[in-house]
């Protein structure tokens, strides 16, 4: 699992480390939250989400929700929009990680955890 989430995650640190890099967390987090623009962020995506699914006759809540997710990570962590060609770059490496941390743990290059560790790369 290392090997995919990296050195400094906090689902594999303990001890001190876990406790500051939490504290970073925490701290982010609530700069983050009390911030206007943040709030606007948040508004304004979430209008552009609900105008989407207007004319669809279903919506899958995991779906858009990791959109959301996405969406809001890419403008208020990297300041990236959405539009641009190097998020949807993100968004391959990102899907790549998540289909290769749910996979068996065989670091074989054809594998879906080996794919992982390249694309956290």
């Amino acid at each position: 699992m290392q090997g995919i989430l990296g050195k400094l995650s906090v689902l594999t640190t303990s001890g001190e480390l876990l406790k500051k890099l939490r504290s970073h967390i925490v701290r982010f987090a609530s700069m983050c939250r009390s911030s206007p623009e943040f709030l606007q962020c948040i508004e304004k995506i979430t209008l552009s989400m609900l105008e989407s699914w207007k004319d669809q006759l279903q919506v899958l809540f995991h779906e858009e929700a990791r959109k959301f997710m996405f969406t809001l990570t890419l403008k208020q962590v990297l300041s990236i929009e959405p539009e641009e060609p190097r998020a949807l770059k993100i968004l391959q490496d990102f899907m790549t990680f998540i289909h290769g941390f749910l996979s068996i743990p065989l670091n074989v290059p054809w594998t879906a955890c080996a794919k992982a560790v390249k694309a956290r790369k």
